[in-house]
């Protein structure tokens, strides 16, 4: 039988040293300033409480679970009874309103303990969710991928296969100028699937001579530009569409797929940011904003 995962990690050996060190460090500290403030004011010790009650809400916060700071509330009554009442360095229970100043200090730290327990709960829900999301998006981006790319894989592949059965079952009965088209027809697509798979490989390398990154505001600015012939203002819009080429014909050249803006305009709207070009005869210069972490 496999032994279920613990949620409250408290009885943790590091994090039992690290409550164990907090309490003492913060109790010493009070203690000190407690002593320094009395005998400097000679203050009445309700106003010495006031240390011991930061000092608990310190405690009840950093540590986990309650015990901590039910100690540390035990501690700080009995020892502002000990030291900082008449007669001094003795305890006397008898005193008027002990009882009230013990209940207020041990509500306090259950209060604080409880509510920073509750806080720590609601953190640790909150990251696991985020993480879980985080996770979802990636797998949805990932599925999108795959989806916008199946399309431009399997045109070529098509056309490989379709080719190369042609060539093999005819090959008899084909003259030299058809198959010479045939196994043309192969290598120009297959140079066109090896473009097209390394461009897709290489989507998030970008040359250190044509990108940079700023910040600006709470947001990080990714620029890249290049120094082409520019996109006409008629498809400056329809850029960022899946599959959409400006020069279709020379994208067939060149093993252009009219993914990549695509791919990257739909990270950015995952994230909340944009994606802008300007372009004229000089080139293009694309803009991509998200909000800095």
């Amino acid at each position: 039988m496999k032994k279920t995962a613990k949620t409250d990690n408290s009885s943790d050996p590091k994090t039992l040293c690290h409550n164990i060190l907090s309490t003492i460090c913060i109790l010493t500290l009070a203690t000190v300033l407690a002593f320094s403030f009395f005998h400097i004011t000679r203050s009445d010790p309700a106003n010495i409480a006031l240390i011991y009650i930061l000092a608990l809400i310190i405690i009840a916060r950093i540590t986990s679970g309650y015990v901590f700071g039910i100690i540390s509330a035990l501690f700080c009554v009995i020892f502002i009874n000990w030291c900082f009442t008449y007669p001094y360095f003795k305890v006397n229970f008898q005193i008027s309103g002990y009882p009230v100043t013990f209940v207020f200090l041990l509500s306090i730290s259950l209060i604080i303990s409880t509510l920073t327990t509750q806080l720590k709960k609601q953190d640790k829900m909150i990251l696991e969710r985020e993480r879980a999301i985080n996770e979802a998006d990636k797998e949805r981006i990932r599925a999108n991928l795959l989806r916008a790319i199946s399309h431009d894989l399997r045109t070529p592949l098509t056309s490989i296969i379709g080719s190369s059965d042609s060539f093999i079952e005819n090959y008899q009965n084909l003259t030299d100028p058809e198959k010479q088209s045939l196994v043309s027809s192969i290598n120009e697509d297959s140079h066109w699937l090896l473009n097209m798979v390394e461009n897709l490989l290489s989507v998030t390398r970008i040359q250190d001579d044509t990108g940079t990154v700023k910040k600006e505001d709470e947001n990080a600015v990714l620029s890249v530009a290049d120094t082409g012939i520019g996109i006409p203002l008629k498809h400056q819009k329809r850029v960022f569409e899946r599959f959409y080429r400006v020069d279709k014909s020379r994208s067939k050249e060149t093993g252009g797929t009219g993914l990549g803006l695509a791919i990257v305009k739909h990270i950015a709207e995952r994230h909340d940011g944009t994606i802008t070009l300007k372009s004229n005869e000089n080139g293009t210069v694309f803009t991509f904003k998200v909000k800095a972490l």
